[in-house]
């Protein structure tokens, strides 16, 4: 029937597909779906109301009239719907940027905040360290100050030909081999993750226990001038802990070897200690530190009954020997130099834990 309407009217009649393009060419009637239903209708109507050629001819003009003016309206309707479709993407558009701007200016601005607060951090630690080198300096004078006046006094001496001259060669003997301090202290109380050792972190308890030490290192005056510490990360926060509470920032170097080493081979890092540091802190793990301490410590009726010159505090060795728990601190002193320090030369000075300080603080002593 579309056959006999395309022959009737003089046009080709056409369905167009999906995305087929429109031509505007008026030997065309493009039709939907309901409009191919029209037209047969259309091509019987025409073949029973105008039978003539000249009726024929006029109904063609028109339909050509009809098509010229169809073809942009069809054109117009399929550029609005891809300007729809455009606009809908360019919205769809907008919302996923504004999503991803949003996300990327929240960690942008967490990125900002967490450099600040480590600027800060660095800038506090920086203060610190710049107050402990003033206070060393000045301490540092007055020495060079007293050695100064003390030279000064022996020549005066000398000259006058009242003391020996073996006692300038004595005084600057004293001043260049003052002793050593080396302070063992073992990390704080860890938690058991299931990570590996290396990254297990404190627990509570350590987190409790490393202040505390810090403290006491503080009020004993036994704040180092340089630390090894195990780069095991327990032993990293058990000295951040314990350095927050000395009010003082000595510098810091991670081993891996004190993690990692037997008493022997802390004692090869201690002996490479400068000659410049009077005291060491080394903060490490069990048995190794344990082992150092009761190597290191000297022994004898004299040492352990409070007489002689190694004498150490009562019953501090018997302890030690028992048990050097978690967080415990054994300091230790010798004379001479790093390199020359060896078996049973150090004096045992203190040996304190925290079950210690604890039973202090309920005595109230």
């Amino acid at each position: 029937m579309r056959d006999a309407a395309a022959e009737l009217l003089g046009l080709t009649l056409a369905v167009p597909g999906q995305g087929d393009r429109l031509a505007p060419d008026l030997r065309f009637f493009y039709l939907g779906g309901e409009q191919a239903g029209q037209t047969e209708l259309l091509a019987g109507a025409i073949r029973r109301r105008l039978p003539s050629e000249a009726a024929r001819r006029r109904a063609r003009a028109y339909l050509h009239r009809e098509a010229a003016s169809l073809v942009p309206q069809q054109i117009g309707r399929a550029r609005g719907d891809l300007q729809y479709r455009l606009a809908e993407a360019t919205r769809q558009l907008v919302r996923a940027v504004g999503a991803r701007y949003a996300e990327s200016t929240f960690r942008l601005e967490s990125a900002l905040w967490t450099a600040a607060a480590a600027r800060e951090a660095t800038t506090d630690d920086t203060a610190r360290l710049d107050r402990g080198l003033s206070e060393r300096q000045r301490a540092l004078g007055q020495v060079i100050t007293l050695l100064e006046q003390a030279t000064a006094d022996t020549a005066q001496t000398v000259g006058r030909g009242s003391q020996p001259q073996g006692c300038l060669c004595q005084a600057v003997t004293m001043s260049e081999d003052p002793g050593r301090r080396l302070v063992l202290f073992r990390h704080a109380k860890s938690a058991w993750p299931d990570v590996a050792d290396h990254d297990r972190p404190l627990a509570r308890r350590g987190q409790r226990d490393a202040p505390v030490m810090g403290r006491w290192l503080r009020d004993a005056g036994l704040v180092p001038d340089q630390v090894l510490c195990s780069t095991a990360r327990r032993a990293r926060q058990t000295w951040q802990l314990a350095q927050a509470s000395l009010d003082a920032a000595p510098p810091v170097t991670f081993e891996r070897g004190v993690y990692e080493g037997t008493a022997a081979d802390l004692l090869a890092l201690i002996r490479q200690v400068p000659s410049a540091a009077g005291s060491l802190l080394v903060l490490g793990h069990n048995p190794a530190i344990e082992d150092l301490a009761l190597m290191l410590a000297a022994t004898g009726p004299d040492t352990e009954n409070g007489q002689g010159p190694n004498a150490t505090p009562p019953g501090s060795l018997e302890r030690m020997r028992a048990k050097f728990p978690t967080a415990a601190i054994a300091s230790l002193e010798f004379p001479g130099t790093w390199p020359a320090l060896t078996q049973g030369q150090a004096r045992l000075t203190a040996f304190v834990t925290p079950r210690d300080l604890a039973a202090q603080r309920a005595t109230g002593s």
